[in-house]
């Protein structure tokens, strides 16, 4: 669903679930990602079996792309360049609705 320029709905939900059960540096996708990606991405795929996410209605089963080293972040290659990192940290502020009934 969309609502003015936010996003919500279960895909939503699962991709933050998943995020929260990648290692650092990690990645982790559904087995829907997974059999989208078959014959598409050359990914090492690890079997991390049925999880019960919050707020989804019924297990999933995840996947995490391994790494090519224990204990080091896993490497996609991508099919387009990837951008340049910046040489400084930056912070991007978004503004807020106050949602709740204290509008001070």
């Amino acid at each position: 669903m969309f609502e003015d320029d936010d996003i919500f709905g279960d895909a939503v939900n699962v991709a933050a679930r998943l995020e929260g059960l990648a290692e650092p540096g990690g990645i982790c996708v559904s087995g829907r990602v997974r059999g989208d990606a078959s014959g598409k991405l050359d990914l090492p795929f690890e079997d991390m079996g049925p999880q019960k996410l919050k707020n989804i209605a019924r297990p999933l089963r995840v996947f995490r792309v391994r790494a090519d080293r224990p204990g080091e972040p896993a490497s996609v290659s991508l099919p387009f360049p990837a951008l340049p990192l910046p040489d400084k940290p930056l912070l991007a502020v978004l503004p807020f609705q106050n949602m709740s009934s204290d509008r001070q």
